[in-house]
């Protein structure tokens, strides 16, 4: 489990990460690389906050950490009742992570030719297979090719597909160990095979290069970058590559 994180999560995952990490950080995860802008809230959910929470208005640092810390929360952190006018009105729904899991694990079954890679389903969880990762004899079906396979999430929400630091049914904070979005998966892999710290920077940057996700509410999208984000941040850390 990541260091001094919560057991579960909650509307202090934004707090949490810009003061465990520079500011500038965050102030680069805000950026639309499109506009040269920060990203806007695109949503009518927050304009009872004020000036600055329009639709329109970007997002800042300030306008979501500080005395506005919480504005920005993962969907299991919001009330019932908010959740359901959400699925009504914008048809947002979460996928159970041991589906996630199960939907992940055909697409490496077809990769692998076999199932139980990465883990051995049970039911509603799941298993993390000990030992490392033994890929086909097959050209092209190599550990790097695997690395730099592209896998889309098509409207990814927070992205469990694609990075799951959290159950989305209990709200538990998954060790990194069990975690099995695709990015995950592939970052698994890196830290497998290579020896060295420019090695594993290498492939990893490569990882997630080739790990997408589509999203129209840009909170939501906001969260899904800072998630992957965070994710490869603590890979760093364990793997001894932060600088």
């Amino acid at each position: 489990m990541e260091s001094n994180e919560q057991h579960t999560i909650g509307s202090g995952f934004i707090e949490s990460f810009d003061s465990r990490y520079p500011t500038r950080i965050l102030e680069t995860l805000l950026q639309d690389r499109t506009t040269g802008r920060n990203i806007i809230w695109a949503d009518n959910e927050y304009e009872a906050l004020g000036e600055g929470y329009m639709g329109d208005d970007e997002i800042t640092v300030e306008k979501i950490t500080g005395l506005s810390s919480g504005v920005i929360k993962p969907r299991i952190a919001k009330e019932q009742e908010h959740q359901s006018k959400r699925t009504k009105s914008r048809a947002e729904v979460f996928t159970p992570s041991w589906l996630c899991n199960q939907m992940n694990n055909d697409i490496d079954a077809t990769w692998f030719s076999r199932r139980d890679v990465f883990n051995i389903e049970d039911n509603q969880a799941w298993h993390t297979s000990q030992g490392p990762i033994i890929f086909p004899q097959k050209r092209g079906y190599g550990w790097h090719a695997y690395v730099e396979s592209p896998r889309l999430e098509i409207t990814c929400g927070e992205a469990p597909f694609v990075c799951s630091r959290y159950d989305t049914v209990t709200g538990e904070i998954l060790p990194v160990d069990k975690r099995i979005g695709f990015l995950d998966r592939k970052l698994r892999i890196v830290s497998e095979k290579t020896k060295t710290r420019k090695e594993w920077v290498r492939w990893a940057l490569a990882a997630l290069k080739a790990s997408y996700g589509f999203e129209y509410q840009e909170t939501i999208f906001f969260l899904r970058v800072l998630t992957c984000s965070r994710r490869f941040a603590s890979i760093c850390v364990s793997a001894g590559a932060w600088v």
